[in-house]
């Protein structure tokens, strides 16, 4: 299958010649749904399916509040749901970085 047209500056330190969206499905979506325009949502939509993003965006280990809710009102899956949002809850300080 063909990469979907992201821009590439959204993976600034990875190779995105080498990427592989099957294996770094976690990191594409987080960049993706944090940094993207509705556009690289409908393209990033077209090429993973709704299914597929739904249950992946739930296992992700970090979203800002901002993307977290936008997710949960996009797809309309409670907050407590998303993995995420229980390791915010676990630990008030967790940051990615």
């Amino acid at each position: 299958m063909e990469k979907p047209d992201l821009p590439k500056y959204f993976f600034g330190d990875i190779d995105y010649d080498v990427l592989d969206f099957e294996i770094s499905i976690h990191q594409v979506l987080q960049r993706v749904f944090s940094i993207g325009a509705v556009k690289n949502i409908e393209t990033i939509q077209k090429y993973y399916g709704l299914d597929l993003i739904k249950s992946e965006l739930l296992n992700v280990r970090y979203l800002d509040d901002q993307t977290l809710n936008f997710c949960s009102f996009l797809y309309q899956m409670p907050k407590d749901q998303f993995r995420c949002y229980k390791l915010k809850q676990l630990n008030p300080n967790y940051t990615l970085f």
